[in-house]
């Protein structure tokens, strides 16, 4: 597979094959807790960042490896960054036997650090792309030179050796949560790399056709069947996998030709299954990488940050599914007929133990004291279950492809976050973050809304340049402290910024979840682009309702909670309604106008409940009247 992908000899697909399954090994062993127990964090952290390194320059090779040089290139920078990041185990042991004070920083660890950030950026650029780089870049020229700057941005002079020892070694040296083995470090090895394992296994044993088999039996034969299947299946897919592009790839290349089978435009079908993509990493428990590194973030257990983000991704792919059965009925489509669809009894009967690796993590997630632990048993649990039966036990060239497709997945995002990190480390010691506060505080001139919209559009660009996981690191070191000082939560602040920064992937003009889709379906882009963020409309409108009533987030009053859900879930629906034209029949100008006022009114986190009131009056009268002229229409034709 490997060999497919990627201009590399047959040797160095063996090699690379073996080094990564001994990485997953170290990982499970890290995990399991045992690894914790036998050695110091210090020390994982460092063998873990080596083999990111190793194997982020083999699996992102500079060039065809036929050609010697560009082979010499990789497995030289591939070995050189692992060498650096081991070395980081020699101080650490030492520091650990005779704790002492840094009076002076060895010059060949300054150039190790050196090289350590240089391979860092190299590796984002190739797994990120050059936008990322350019940015963090920036940041380091920030550093060096913003003591130059005037005077609103200027900052302390930093000493160059000690910036970059505390970039490579401060969490040795300087106790620091920042740097290469930072905290976010620390997040990667022992926690995202569990449930990206995970993922791989679960994909291994067949798990995204069983999703998809599922709702096509569910789903597949209503009004516009075949979209409907994309939302779940898009929901648990894109739960596991964390990319909005993986996901529009896997579940697209079955649900986008099936949509447009039974008529759905191809722009329509990439629209849907990009706005289903995104909506992923919005569905907890695990939500791509995302809740990890807020619960790090902001210091609050990752439950909490869990169960608070249920009811919005509830509502997204709720409302969206809405969306596309009023599309569905205003332009007459059907679904596929129930013979081409698999019987759910058939599906769950051969294949039901797939089930229980999702069961056992819900289950230990919320119960076990560490979150690792729940990934390692899942995994465990994973590799175990499916073995059982003959219908489900998996190949094992497959399961060892689909581990090595995690650990690059792994080595990507890994470092992609690290090197975020200094981003935030750059704002953290020269100050910027306090400026950047100044400055939007000053914008909004008081305003929270101007706040929130800043706070959004930064957002919204940082999800549409770098990769949604980054972009929300970004957003949140750049927009939370200002927002949290105007007075909102931070929990709903930074999943205010999270939301929108899983957006950027489906926003014009870049939207490369879409661009993916449109791939498949031989779309417009620019067609699918717009009608995408129509789709996803409910990823753009709760961020705003819950930021302004956190009982959305299941945070407070029960009651409200209740009333907020249903008062969201109505008003999506309306407003669904009004741009699709048909609410249980073709609306005209002036009932779409009404719905229209109606939604907005349901949807305004109005505390007071006053506003939600009238528009679900007004919604109530437009359905009284639908019905009595319906009734009247009956009683008409039965008199003819």
């Amino acid at each position: 597979m490997l060999q497919e992908e990627l201009p590399l000899r047959v040797w160095e697909v063996k090699i690379i094959k073996a080094i990564s399954i001994i990485f997953a090994i170290f990982i499970l062993f890290v995990i399991s807790g045992e690894g914790l127990k036998y050695f110091r964090l210090e020390y994982i952290l460092s063998v873990g960042v080596a083999f990111i390194y190793l194997l982020g320059f083999l699996f992102f090779p500079v060039g065809d490896h036929e050609k010697t040089r560009n082979l010499m290139f990789d497995w030289f920078l591939g070995i050189l960054g692992f060498g650096i990041a081991v070395y980081a185990l020699i101080p650490s042991y030492y520091i650990h036997e005779t704790p002492r004070f840094i009076l002076q920083i060895p010059i060949y660890e300054v150039v190790f650090g050196v090289l350590s950030i240089i391979l860092l950026l190299e590796l984002v650029r190739r797994t990120a792309g050059k936008i990322l780089t350019v940015i963090l870049v920036l940041f380091l020229v920030y550093a060096f030179l913003g003591d130059r700057l005037p005077m609103v941005w200027v900052h302390e002079p930093l000493d160059f050796q000690w910036f970059i020892s505390f970039m490579y070694l401060g969490n040795i040296y300087y106790g620091a949560t920042e740097g290469i083995f930072g905290r976010l470090t620390v997040l990667v090895i022992t926690i995202i790399s569990g449930f990206l394992i995970f993922a791989g296994v679960m994909m291994a044993v067949g798990l995204g056709k069983f999703i998809i088999d599922v709702f096509q039996s569910l789903t597949g034969w209503m009004s516009g069947g075949p979209a409907k299947v994309s939302i779940w299946a898009s929901a648990l897919f894109g739960m596991i996998t964390g990319s909005p592009v993986a996901e529009v790839m896997a579940v697209g290349s079955v649900t986008i030709p099936a949509m447009i089978s039974v008529g759905f435009q191809r722009h329509i079908a990439a629209a849907i299954e990009a706005a289903a993509g995104c909506g992923g990493e919005l569905m907890p428990p695990i939500m791509g990488a995302g809740a990890f590194i807020m619960s790090e973030l902001i210091g609050v257990p990752y439950i909490k940050i869990a169960l608070a983000a249920v009811l919005p991704a509830i509502l997204y792919f709720f409302t969206k599914f809405t969306a596309i059965h009023y599309y569905a009925k205003a332009n007459g489509l059907v679904g596929l007929p129930r013979d081409q669809l698999p019987k759910l009894r058939e599906v769950l009967k051969d294949r039901w133990l797939l089930l229980i690796p999702l069961v056992v993590l819900l289950i230990l997630l919320p119960t076990l004291p560490s979150v690792m632990w729940a990934a390692f048993w899942s995994v465990i649990t994973a590799l175990i279950v499916p073995n059982l039966r003959k219908t489900t036990r998996v190949d094992k060239t497959i399961l060892i492809d689909n581990i090595v497709d995690s650990v690059k997945s792994l080595v990507t995002i890994g470092a992609i976050i690290i090197a975020a990190d200094i981003a935030a480390t750059v704002m953290a010691i020269t100050g910027l973050s306090v400026s950047i506060s100044n400055l939007m505080i000053a914008l909004a001139g008081g305003n929270n809304l101007i706040a929130l919209i800043i706070a959004m559009v930064g957002a919204l660009l940082l999800g549409m340049l770098v990769p949604a996981t980054a972009a929300y690191i970004f957003a949140a070191v750049t927009f939370a402290n200002p927002l949290i000082s105007l007075g909102f939560d931070p929990l709903p602040t930074h999943l205010f910024l999270f939301y929108f920064a899983i957006m950027g992937p489906i926003t014009p003009p870049v939207a490369l979840a879409t661009f993916a889709a449109c791939g498949i379906a031989k779309a417009d882009f620019w067609k699918a682009g717009v009608w995408g963020v129509v789709f996803a409309l409910t990823g753009f409108i709760a961020p705003f309702v819950f930021i302004y009533d956190s009982s959305l987030l299941l945070i407070g009053n029960p009651l409200s909670t209740i009333l907020r859900f249903v008062c969201v879930a109505v008003g999506s629906t309306t407003l669904a309604s009004v741009i699709f034209g048909y609410f249980y029949k073709k609306l005209t100008i002036v009932e779409r106008f009404i719905l229209l006022a109606a939604s907005a009114l349901l949807l305004y986190p109005d505390n007071s409940y006053l506003l939600n009131t009238i528009g679900g009056i007004m919604l109530g009268l437009v359905f009284i009247v639908y019905r009595i002229h319906i009734k009247r229409y009956k009683e008409a034709k039965e008199e003819i």
